[in-house]
């Protein structure tokens, strides 16, 4: 089945430019891959770059990192794994719409992110499954763009929204996915309570001003309260085994 990207690789590699894609010290989701990764487990991540995750997994629980990305710079973060002494396996400098097929089965298969910047996203799972073993972790954690913070991004002028597939943003949609391919969910649910981030590179100077105190308001209370839901929660996750 055909698959269009909604954001393009130079837009990507435009980003990347300013080093903000560098490693995240501050690992988002980990209580999910430390539960549900086991030790010296073979990962593949769809969309590695700037490999935040996979070096986590490397670290943490000694697995051996596998991975697909397109950017310009993926070379330099393969270099890095190798320096730090990580057990680096394959990582395919490729784009997944042309991602030939390989008899390369993993442990887990995960990604982060990623999913909701194709049209066709049930042929993109289909790739992370392709590459799962039988009794294998398919592990999917994706923006919650509906309700609350749809709105907030909306009209907010966040510019957030672009390039971002709404429709799949639903946790029923992945759940029916995992049933109509034989998946047992393992767990699944929405993360965090009403956090909020915004691309403030594109903002005018009014909208910057407006969105500030929204962005800290909105931090402090997901610190505060621990209350995952549909409506604020601005992700959503799903962990699933292969049957």
């Amino acid at each position: 089945m055909k698959i269009n990207e909604l954001i393009s690789k130079a837009e990507w590699d435009k980003s990347y430019e300013n080093g903000n894609f560098r490693f995240n010290q501050k690992v988002a989701f980990q209580s999910i891959f430390l539960k549900h990764v086991q030790e010296s487990a073979s990962v593949f991540e769809f969309g590695c770059y700037p490999g935040t995750y996979l070096r986590f997994l490397g670290e943490k629980k000694l697995c051996k990192l596998n991975g697909i990305d397109y950017t310009t710079y993926l070379p330099e973060m393969i270099s890095r794994f190798h320096v730090q002494g990580l057990l680096v396996n394959k990582i395919f400098h490729s784009d997944i719409r042309f991602l030939e097929p390989y008899d390369l089965k993993f442990d887990v298969v995960y990604s982060v992110g990623f999913i909701e910047h194709f049209d066709n996203v049930n042929a993109v799972l289909d790739q992370h499954l392709s590459f799962l073993k039988e009794s294998g972790t398919l592990i999917v954690v994706i923006p919650n763009f509906r309700y609350f913070q749809y709105f907030l991004r909306k009209y907010l002028n966040s510019k957030t929204l672009e390039g971002h597939n709404l429709s799949v943003m639903d946790l029923t949609f992945l759940q029916l996915y995992c049933k109509k391919n034989s998946l047992e969910v393992v767990e699944s649910g929405y993360y965090e309570t009403c956090n909020y981030w915004v691309d403030f590179k594109k903002m005018s100077t009014i909208w910057k001003v407006i969105n500030l105190p929204v962005v800290a308001f909105l931090r402090l209370t997901n610190k505060l309260l621990h209350l995952p839901n549909k409506f604020t929660s601005p992700y959503i996750y799903l962990v699933a085994k292969k049957v």
